[in-house]
């Protein structure tokens, strides 16, 4: 399926697949997640600091800013398309900022609390944002695009979340537990069916028995984690 060798692995041990494109999305392109989350992970007492110093308001504003002009610099640049680039941590800086506040500040009662209808419209002008930003721009509004997509992204978890008690909520509720294991595998099924059960290609056909797949590949995988983890 992957046609990485001993180098590509040593890249991911080392974490040194960071700084490659050649690699950062060798054996899946989920794994360029890894990278950028490590980036956040060794820098974090910089952030820690950075957010003590300023108000809630203040580093956000600032980090968000500062996300913003790096996406500007990478198109300006001709990086739009290359993914140790558009996806280094200052791109996702004001989202890890915001993220640092919300736990500081308690407001997260207070997003859940808002009108259904209200996430309803937010999720609906972030996703027409993104689609013109995409659709007009291309890659560059890909690049720059961000914002829009967290907030979609955010609104319609926060929708789901205040559902009545349905198929629906308890779905989700029911892949929460085992997401990341989900998020870890999903991309490999995907290939799979790709590249040995398709050879080479994908048809809307194969969706159903990916998701499928997955779900229950990500169940299994995520008993396999937890019973090989350590035990409080």
């Amino acid at each position: 399926i992957y046609p990485h060798g001993i180098d590509a692995y040593m890249s991911h041990i080392l974490l040194y697949k960071m700084f490659s494109e050649k690699f950062v999305v060798s054996f899946g392109a989920q794994f360029w997640f890894i990278s950028t989350i490590l980036q956040f992970y060794l820098l974090y007492p910089l952030f820690n600091l950075f957010v003590k110093s300023l108000s809630s308001y203040l580093a956000i504003l600032v980090s968000l800013l500062i996300s913003i002009s790096y996406s500007i610099l990478v198109v300006q640049a001709g990086f739009a398309e290359t993914r140790i680039w558009n996806s280094f941590f200052l791109q996702y800086l004001w989202e890890f900022v915001l993220g640092m506040v919300v736990a500081r500040s308690g407001i997260i009662d207070i997003l859940v609390s808002l009108k259904l209808w209200k996430y309803l419209i937010l999720a609906a002008g972030s996703y027409v944002a993104m689609y013109l930003l995409v659709k007009n721009f291309g890659a560059v509004g890909k690049n720059v695009n961000d914002v829009f997509s967290f907030l979609g992204y955010v609104s319609i978890v926060l929708i789901v979340y205040k559902l009545p008690a349905g198929s629906i909520r308890r779905f989700v509720l029911w892949i929460e537990p085992f997401s990341f294991s989900l998020f870890l595998i999903h991309y490999f099924v995907y290939d799979f069916f790709r590249v040995v059960i398709n050879h080479g290609r994908m048809t809307v056909e194969y969706f159903p028995i990916i998701l499928v797949v997955s779900l229950v590949i990500g169940y299994y995988y995520n008993l396999l984690l937890m019973q090989l983890s350590p035990q409080k």
